[in-house]
């Protein structure tokens, strides 16, 4: 999910997943111990739910390039049996090793991942959770997800800042949601038809929770990644386990979004992560426009400039940032009225000085304009904007 600044929007359809060993122990006082490959990954012994199949030979988690078309494929692979993770006596010790390759298809980018999983039992997958959520979590409109009972291991192949991924190739550990709690750059590609090679461990005296991956051709290539969790506090003693993938959603709204994130980093410097202000919580969308509502939006650009730049077009830059990252989809423009805006052949949108909730309806574009300050957002000749 490396994205360069002048990335077109990718076609989504690329995810292909292929497992070749499962072996999962447990220890309790009645241990749980499984290995299987080949034909013994088939039904009864797993469950296939969505698009996930078992060929007879491999488990493929998403559609093939046999069908026609690959967008929002999402599916699971579960073990049958509800498996208990604690008692009141002990929490259980776990390991689970797996082998996999994702198919890219040849394309520059693809999308969006697996992910090991622990869940609440019985395991379904969620409406609405194909794309950047894995198959995991609901999200209605590719940006809002709903919290879940999931503790998961991801594998992502796709950058998806409204999840505050970190890079467009990186495994995360997520505890009830997508937004990972830590998460590790990988600086390679996962969907290069490379096969990895995959440990998630849980140690119960420690909480520590941790995964080791390794390129299979060249195991000198390795990285790491753990996090302390107390089980018993996130999963009850029962759960599923199982294994996820998704493909993006390919919709105006979600690439557009990306798009606005882009050219906000861009033009301010920083991730989508970095926080600023008096929220400790506050993202980037949200630093900017309380400085686009306050005047002052030219006070969020790269300081790196040295305020060397062209005021009239950091301020469009920032804008239209803001208008393709606005909260409610329906407000975002498409990417050629975004481009339209940044090649200067139309004028700025109206914005509220407020960043918007979900649903928020703009105001009419002869809305009046800002004052103007040193360092805030100029009026333009030709353009209005909203202000205070």
């Amino acid at each position: 999910m490396a994205l360069s600044n002048s990335r077109t929007p990718p076609s989504l359809q690329l995810l292909l997943l292929l497992f070749h060993l499962l072996a999962i122990q447990i220890p309790l006082a009645s241990p749980l111990s499984f290995n299987y490959s080949g034909t013994d990954l088939n039904f009864p012994n797993m469950i296939y739910q969505g698009d996930a199949f078992f060929d007879g030979d491999i488990v493929q988690l998403t559609k093939v390039q046999a069908h026609a078309n690959l967008r929002r494929s999402s599916g699971r692979m579960v073990y049958p049996e509800p498996v208990t993770i604690y008692d009141e006596a002990s929490v259980i010790n776990f390991t689970s090793c797996f082998s996999f390759f994702i198919y890219g298809f040849k394309k520059v980018v693809s999308a969006d991942g697996l992910a090991f999983f622990l869940s609440s039992y019985p395991s379904e997958i969620p409406e609405l959770s194909c794309g950047g959520t894995l198959g995991l979590f609901t999200s209605p409109d590719g940006i809002i997800t709903y919290p879940s009972t999931v503790v998961a291991v991801e594998f992502d192949t796709f950058f998806n800042p409204q999840y505050n991924d970190i890079s467009a190739n990186h495994i995360g550990i997520d505890v009830h949601t997508i937004n990972s709690t830590v998460q590790l750059d990988l600086n390679t590609s996962l969907s290069r038809n490379t096969t990895f090679n995959a440990c998630v461990d849980y140690k119960a005296t420690t909480k520590n929770l941790s995964v080791f991956l390794t390129n299979a051709s060249d195991p000198t290539r390795n990285w790491s990644l753990s996090h302390v969790v107390d089980l018993r506090k996130v999963l009850p003693a029962k759960v599923a386990i199982g294994f996820t993938a998704a493909t993006g959603k390919a919709s105006k709204e979600t690439d557009v979004f990306s798009f606005g994130i882009v050219i906000l980093e861009i033009a301010c410097g920083r991730k989508p992560t970095e926080v600023e202000g008096k929220d400790d919580k506050m993202n980037l969308v949200e630093w900017v426009w309380e400085l686009y509502g306050n005047g002052k939006c030219l006070a969020a650009a790269d300081r790196r400039l040295g305020m060397e730049f062209d005021e009239e077009q950091m301020v469009y830059l920032m804008v239209v940032g803001l208008w393709c990252a606005h909260p409610d989809r329906d407000q975002r423009p498409s990417m050629r009225q975004a481009i339209n805006v940044l090649k200067f052949d139309t004028p700025l949108p109206a914005l509220p000085h407020n960043m918007p909730v979900a649903m928020f309806h703009s105001p009419p574009r002869n809305a009046p304009a800002p004052s103007s300050n040193s360092d805030s957002c100029p009026i333009i000749s030709n353009t209005t904007m909203y202000g205070r």
